[in-house]
């Protein structure tokens, strides 16, 4: 449902009925524990919900979040900007946001109390793609050509002027154009208007699911965090380390069976109407591909990992068209979670996914 200020909401009647029902997982016990469960708001910043989104909300229906004494509830808001106001104003209390949406807001107001507590994208959500069968087979090929990006205001514009650096290629030879989305987006690229898109990756995957092959070309740079007031992060600490805990399980999950997380979308926010199979193969596609710029299952290091390096690679592939005063880097990030994060059960996601009907 939607609340003010375009907030879309897990209504309370569907998150008694996930919370409540039988979908929790047999054998699946909260921690031992007296007290009471930490309430957690998750928020994504995308205008509605999308079943890529399930390492926030998986963990409800799953009966993830209850074994790890979590309250979890989800809602999205359309844009970085309007996530992080959310947890400004309390009514969030972990939003998915692009990192450098999160440096802009810092470098806007660097007393900001907001601080990413983990890394989710470790590669870059905003790329470029080409129709699979087009002439371009490299960024450097897109000099004189046009690019499509939802608008002018995009997020992936930065991304595209370094990704063109990158290949020696002037961003002035090459003309941007906005061109929306989905079937939008798409009619632009099979006209000839654009001869690349630069979105991100859920649009990309969502003009696939159109019927079209793309070729991806996609920086390996991280790009989104889960972020946190400052005060819930002195204050609440395990309460985010156990939602954090949650995120790690959700993605494995997800990624073990996207089936499964698929259906847990629905129990959620309810199966689209057409045709089901369909339905389920696109949002299979979404998972899949959204799962590619998440951390590997048995990849080296630890979840949600991130230091001053991680933020001044990004920084050094955006180049200097992005200022930001990098002796401030503390105050943008803490890692001071993350070991805790990590003293997570892998197996038991693991086996909850292939256990998953």
């Amino acid at each position: 449902m939607k609340g003010d200020c375009g907030v879309t909401y897990l209504d309370r009647r569907s998150f008694l009925k996930v919370t409540g029902s039988s979908a929790l997982v047999a054998g699946f016990s909260p921690l031992a524990s007296a007290q009471a469960p930490g309430k957690i708001r998750f928020v994504g910043s995308a205008a509605v919900p999308r079943a890529d989104q399930g390492f926030m909300f998986a963990g409800i229906p799953t009966g993830i979040y209850k074994q790890l004494n979590v309250e979890a509830d989800f809602v999205t808001v359309a844009g970085s900007a309007a996530s992080i106001q959310l947890v400004l104003g309390r009514q969030a209390q972990l939003a998915h946001v692009g990192m450098l949406e999160l440096l802009a807001a810092k470098h806007k107001n660097p007393n900001l109390p907001v601080q990413a507590v983990y890394l989710h994208d470790i590669i870059s959500a905003y790329e470029i793609v080409v129709a699979e069968d087009s002439a371009i087979k490299s960024i450097a090929e897109l000099k004189d050509k046009k690019v499509g990006v939802i608008s002018l205001a995009s997020g992936a514009i930065l991304t595209v002027k370094a990704m063109l650096h990158q290949a020696n290629v002037s961003p002035d030879s090459v003309e941007l154009l906005p061109v929306g989305a989905g079937a939008q987006a798409l009619a632009a690229l099979r006209g000839d208007r654009v001869q690349a898109l630069a979105l991100f990756r859920g649009s990309h995957v969502a003009i696939e699911n159109l019927g079209v092959k793309l070729r991806y070309f996609t920086p390996r740079v991280p790009s989104s965090v889960l972020a946190a007031h400052t005060d819930d992060i002195a204050n609440k600490r395990m309460d985010l380390v156990h939602a954090l805990q949650g995120v790690v399980m959700n993605s494995l999950y997800m990624q073990t069976n996207p089936e499964a997380g698929v259906r847990a979308y629905y129990e959620l926010f309810g199966k689209p109407s057409g045709d089901p199979d369909k339905a389920m193969r696109d949002n299979v596609h979404l998972i899949k591909k959204s799962a590619e710029l998440w951390k590997q299952p048995g990849s080296p290091g630890p979840y949600g990992a991130m230091n001053d390096k991680t933020w001044i690679d990004m920084l050094d592939f955006i180049g200097p068209s992005f200022e930001f005063d990098r002796s401030k880097l503390g105050t943008v990030y803490t890692a001071d979670l993350i070991a805790d994060v990590n003293k997570v059960d892998l197996k038991r996601a693991v086996e909850l996914a292939k256990a998953a009907k």
